[in-house]
């Protein structure tokens, strides 16, 4: 019975080459063994099979591809030499080259001399004064400023006419008139209207009465005459508490009447000045007078001529 051998068979090694196209097949590997005999009483075992060793590799063929090309080597480092040093020699003088000549002069024509002055021809006859053209339009421009005015002339002399016939007026308009003072210290206290006490019409210039019309006991004026009059009061406060109120007023008819003007002040001081003024139209038995309040505490009057008065004029 032949021998097989599980061993396998020795193959020989060839350097591989790439190559593009393969190379022939090998030899087919070694032969079959031989058939085992035919058991008796049933088939025999089925004999061990094994592949025959690996033939030989042929010969590279002769490929029709050459194989790809190998990477390209990486660069070398730059050289190190160093670049030679400017030329040392200096550059050479340029020189402008010298001008032109001017050219001559062209000719120039002769103008020829002037002739005499022809004779001046006779002159026409005048033109028609009916022709005359039509006015231009008015110019656009702004008016000019307005100069400064001249200066004053003398006044001339006064003249002097004749004398008014005497006016029509009503009996005793005009002559009713008066300035009246206080003399005495008169107490006045808080909340409360107080009639101030003009007391005295005399001597002058301090006070007057023209027509009779002040009353130095009711402290009161009657113009007596109906028109226009002119009232006005000054008065001089003292022992005033500080912050205190204090009012002024006029009244027409007592303090149950009109109060026609007033004047009211808060005092930053213990004592100070006030001033009423005031045109009223009145009838012949109107009445005028004077009163004063505080709003807290008392004050005092002045007993001076001059820090205390009360005047009043019918003007018409």
């Amino acid at each position: 019975m032949p021998i097989i051998s599980n061993e396998l068979a020795p193959i020989a090694a060839f350097p591989v080459v790439p190559i593009f196209g393969t190379g022939p097949t090998g030899p087919a590997g070694g032969p079959t063994g031989p058939t085992g005999p035919t058991g008796l009483s049933s088939t025999g075992a089925t004999g061990a099979a094994a592949t025959g060793p690996t033939g030989r590799t042929g010969p590279t063929g002769a490929g029709a591809f050459t194989g790809p090309t190998g990477p390209t080597g990486r660069t070398g480092p730059p050289g190190l030499g160093q670049t030679g040093p400017t030329g040392l020699g200096a550059t050479g003088p340029g020189f402008t080259g010298p001008t032109g000549f001017t050219g001559p002069a062209g000719t120039a024509s002769l103008t020829g001399a002037t002739g005499p002055t022809g004779q001046t021809g006779s002159v026409g006859p005048a033109g028609s004064a009916t022709n005359t053209g039509a006015t231009g339009p008015t110019g656009i421009g702004s008016t000019g400023p307005t100069g400064l005015t001249g200066p004053t002339g003398t006044t001339g002399p006064l003249g002097t006419g004749p004398t008014g016939a005497t006016g029509a007026g009503s009996v005793g308009s005009g002559t009713s008139s008066f300035r009246a003072f206080i003399n005495l210290l008169q107490t006045i206290t808080a909340s409360a209207d107080t009639l101030i006490q003009f007391n005295n019409i005399s001597p002058a210039p301090y006070g007057f009465s023209i027509g009779g019309g002040y009353n130095t006991s009711t402290y009161t004026w009657t113009p007596g005459n109906a028109g226009r009059v002119q009232l006005s009061t000054h008065m001089y406060f003292s022992g005033v508490t500080v912050g205190a109120i204090v009012t002024l007023k006029i009244y027409k008819n007592g303090s149950g009447g009109t109060n026609l003007a007033q004047m009211t002040q808060t005092f930053a001081y213990a004592a100070g000045a006030m001033s009423v003024a005031v045109i009223d139209q009145c009838n012949a038995t109107d009445n005028y007078s004077v009163y004063a309040s505080v709003s807290t505490g008392t004050m005092s009057t002045s007993n001076q001529s001059q820090n205390g008065s009360f005047a009043g004029s019918l003007l018409a």
